[in-house]
């Protein structure tokens, strides 16, 4: 049907049939006929093959409120990252939010990632966690809730997304502090008297330690061993299960002696805030003239110096925490002339 509005014309679909003693009545409304047309012949095609999902029971659910209802059901079962998390709730803000999830398609999906990149900026990497979530989510609501969704339309975009670059694989950083940007950093830290967190010491002891911000200001003296010379990390963080993942690290002389630098006033070594840290050290670069430069950068460099000091695979990833070797050369960025020299030695 030709429906005409203020807003221009546009087509209604409908769909009266039996099928097995069944009556079907289906209808929907599009911006052109040819969509129409087509949408009708894939719903009589489905019928006649008896796959039309019956989606009146699932009618105005909404993804928004589908994320929702995924968070309160996973998070007692194994609780739901930050980042994931944040990652959810950036989904609950966009327009894809106010989509039917029984009505969800790949136009949809494709149309949310293009938005994302032209609208809000993103990068392949940042949107492809948008995409792996959402498709987390559906997929619980078609094998947990029951949902009679016929397949998972963010899974079904997920090709013409990679071939078009709208999601892919994070850029790999190389980016390795100098000497001479590592002084002018500590330089300064030492002239500006307001800065209060010990700002040096946790740029050192990240390159020493190799560990990761959030393990920095998470450590505690009670899960020290200065006489064995190694550290408990609790909750290490896991592509498969955070909690209850400690891992006992060793530390070099360079790590233990910053720890032995620190005042032991509270149970953590490093009583700051990362979120704190992480803005100090961006701003003191800039003043410093350092472009470029990410506090995660100094845990590159932490793991690049084990591997130049001679340590083997095993022993670095016991030290990082990383499960196998492509995780851990994303980190390893070695310098051509060391190995040169090593090569060379007699």
């Amino acid at each position: 049907r030709k429906r005409t509005g203020r807003k221009g014309n546009s087509y209604q679909a409908l769909v009266r049939t039996k099928k097995n003693g069944r009556y079907y009545s289906l209808t929907k409304t599009f911006s052109k006929k040819v969509l129409a047309v087509q949408w009708a012949r894939d719903k009589e095609y489905d019928i006649e093959r008896g796959q039309y999902a019956d989606l009146s029971a699932i009618e105005g659910v909404t993804v928004r409120a589908c994320i929702d209802r995924y968070i309160k059901e996973v998070s007692p079962i194994k609780p739901i990252g930050k980042s994931k998390l944040a990652v959810l709730r950036r989904v609950q803000r966009s327009s894809i939010a106010d989509e039917q999830i029984g009505t969800l398609e790949t136009g949809d999906i494709v149309a949310f990632c293009v938005q994302r990149k032209s609208v809000d900026g993103a990068e392949p990497a940042t949107i492809t966690q948008d995409v792996i979530y959402l498709s987390g989510v559906v997929k619980m609501a078609m094998s947990v809730w029951g949902f009679p969704i016929k397949s998972n339309p963010v899974e079904d975009a997920k090709a013409f997304l990679i071939q078009k670059r709208l999601i892919g694989k994070p850029k790999q950083r190389e980016r390795r502090p100098t000497a001479a940007e590592l002084e002018a950093f500590r330089q300064v830290v030492a002239a500006n008297k307001r800065i209060r967190l010990p700002m040096c010491d946790l740029v050192e002891f990240a390159i020493a330690s190799a560990f990761r911000l959030g393990e920095i200001c998470r450590i505690t003296w009670e899960d020290l061993d200065s006489d064995k010379g190694t550290i408990l990390i609790r909750d290490r963080k896991d592509p498969n299960q955070k909690i209850g993942n400690n891992q006992c690290v060793p530390l070099s002389s360079e790590a233990l002696e910053v720890i032995a630098r620190q005042p032991r006033f509270e149970e953590r070594i490093f009583p700051v805030d990362a979120r704190s840290v992480s803005t100090v050290f961006t701003r003191q670069c800039k003043k410093a003239g350092i472009e470029d430069l990410h506090f995660h950068d100094l845990r590159h460099e932490g793991t690049s110096r084990l591997f130049e000091r001679g340590l083997e695979i095993q022993q670095v990833a016991m030290i990082t925490g990383h499960k196998s070797w492509s995780m851990l050369q994303r980190y390893t960025h070695l310098k051509p002339a060391d190995v040169v020299s090593r090569l060379n030695e007699t």
